[in-house]
């Protein structure tokens, strides 16, 4: 399974993320400029950063449409990337912090990774076989319906 892409996202600060954020029946995300290599229907991390702020926001979609360069200057090219419906949560908190709200960042002792591995676990007589979201050098986030205990030791084997 190829790894997706990331794409860094330079935002001058909070008020210039709704000059590329887009809302459409039920679905969202952002506008990217550029000439930009991506295939419709690619899936894509994005790392937004917000210069002035100093802060940065991980978040996956893929792209849904690809803009050229035409002969009409004021439409740039670019690609529009969708959010996945499960980044609901990160993109509302990135709303949130354009809009100048308040929003509660966790400090991390190592910078995490995303990824899309998956992987076979498991724990006490329990096999199990997930997806692995992000990685970093604490640890990794599996993405799963199941819940197991804080503590819980799990052997892991990652493909």
């Amino acid at each position: 399974m190829r790894q997706p892409p990331t794409l860094m996202v330079p935002l001058r600060n909070r008020s210039q993320w709704f000059e590329h954020y887009y809302h459409r029946e039920g679905s969202d995300g952002v506008f990217v400029p550029g000439s930009l290599d991506f295939a419709v229907g690619e899936p894509i991390y994005l790392e937004i950063n917000f210069l002035e702020e100093q802060r940065s926001f991980r978040i996956r979609g893929a792209v849904r449409w690809r803009r050229v360069r035409s002969g009409r200057p004021a439409l740039k090219p670019g690609i529009g990337v969708e959010f996945e419906a499960s980044e609901r949560p990160i993109r509302d908190k990135v709303l949130e912090f354009a809009a100048g709200r308040a929003v509660d960042f966790k400090v991390r002792a190592a910078h995490r990774i995303p990824v899309t591995l998956q992987l076979s676990y498991s724990s006490d007589s329990q096999f199990l076989s997930d997806i692995a979201d992000d990685v970093s050098a604490g640890g990794l986030f599996i993405a799963s319906d199941r819940v197991l205990d804080v503590g819980t030791i799990v052997n892991l084997k990652l493909k």
